[in-house]
């Protein structure tokens, strides 16, 4: 027996049967003793539920495969909202089905995470998430830091403005308490991705910390549903790409509201007003208004490019946040 809190690791899949073994393999190899794994296969073709089904058999008290269900895949975010409604542990984490992560990812994170709590409140939410490097189909390193690969600044995590907007902490380096599970769900169909929505709920109720640590490998392929952005467009390309741009404003304006909605009660005062403002910058129909609550506020991604031709956007025009029905479309 152990005295350690369990730590549930939510493991979603779907045709990644050809990397499956070596990432269940690295989870449950973690020098954190008290680990199990929920798992959760989205209508896969190939052989990726048979090989969770043998895991549950040869470790029958620490992995566990919820039920196939028929239909549609229903995609990442949505795999992972069903295994956060299934999760039991007082600590979550996510993971890939294709990475691999180094032997002590989870006491690296778990020992970061309790000291935030110890600072805030157990009670409250509290989410931490690390660096991760980039590696290849074999595993071999392509970048040793996904943060630096695709400019990502972490500390923006401690800037509420800027995480509404972009989103440092990939899920598969995330762990958090039950208190950021049991706010963040249910998780609405407005979120741009399930690790920003339990990021953003944690950041916004409560506190969240990184360790600029690399604690996987984060596998590239042909087949990633999100991957590494190393292949990526000139940032003059990107600046002169005016409809992505925006589309990924709304999104985040959209998310924005949802999570206003959701969890006002529990917002902090400073996180309440740094939606509202969002929301002016957005749809004021007062250019100046825009700009300025766009300057002040700093609602910015990491390039000085970006951030002048969003500005350009919102001196043109207010950009209205897409509706739930449009999300669906």
């Amino acid at each position: 027996m152990t005295d350690q809190h369990e730590i549930q690791v939510l493991l979603a899949t779907y045709n990644g049967a050809a990397y499956l073994d070596v990432q269940i393999q690295s989870i449950l190899s973690q020098d954190y003793s008290n680990v199990t794994v929920l798992a959760r296969d989205d209508g896969s073709s190939d052989s990726s539920l048979e090989i969770l089904r043998r895991y549950s058999r040869l470790y029958p008290d620490r992995f566990r495969v919820l039920p196939a269900r028929g239909g549609q895949p229903v995609g990442p975010a949505q795999s992972f909202a069903l295994l956060l409604q299934e999760s039991t542990a007082d600590y979550i984490a996510f993971s890939d089905q294709d990475d691999c992560w180094r032997r002590e990812k989870l006491s690296i994170s778990m020992q970061e995470l309790q000291c935030l709590e110890k600072r805030s409140a157990p009670e409250l939410p509290a989410l931490v998430f690390t660096d991760m490097s980039v590696v290849d189909e074999d595993l071999q390193e392509i970048n040793p830091s996904f943060w630096d690969a695709n400019r990502l600044d972490p500390s923006n995590s401690q800037h509420f403005a800027r995480l509404l907007i972009q989103n440092p902490a990939a899920g598969c380096t995330c762990l958090m308490n039950r208190a950021t599970v049991t706010r963040a769900l249910p998780i609405p169909p407005q979120a741009t991705m399930h690790d920003h929505w339990v990021v953003l709920v944690a950041a916004s109720t409560g506190v969240v910390g990184f360790v600029p640590i690399a604690t996987l490998a984060y596998r590239q392929h042909n087949t990633n549903a999100i991957g590494a952005d190393m292949a990526s467009p000139s940032l003059a390309r990107r600046a002169s790409d005016s409809s992505a741009r925006i589309r990924h404003w709304q999104l985040s304006v959209a998310q924005a509201k949802s999570l206003s909605r959701a969890q006002s009660p529990f917002t902090s005062a400073d996180a309440g007003t740094t939606i509202d403002a969002l929301i002016a910058c957005s749809e004021d129909l007062n250019r100046v208004v825009r700009v300025v609550t766009y300057l002040k506020y700093g609602f910015f991604k990491a390039s000085l490019l970006s951030r002048a031709a969003l500005l350009f956007d919102l001196w043109r025009s207010p950009i209205y946040a897409v509706t739930a029905h449009q999300l669906e479309t």
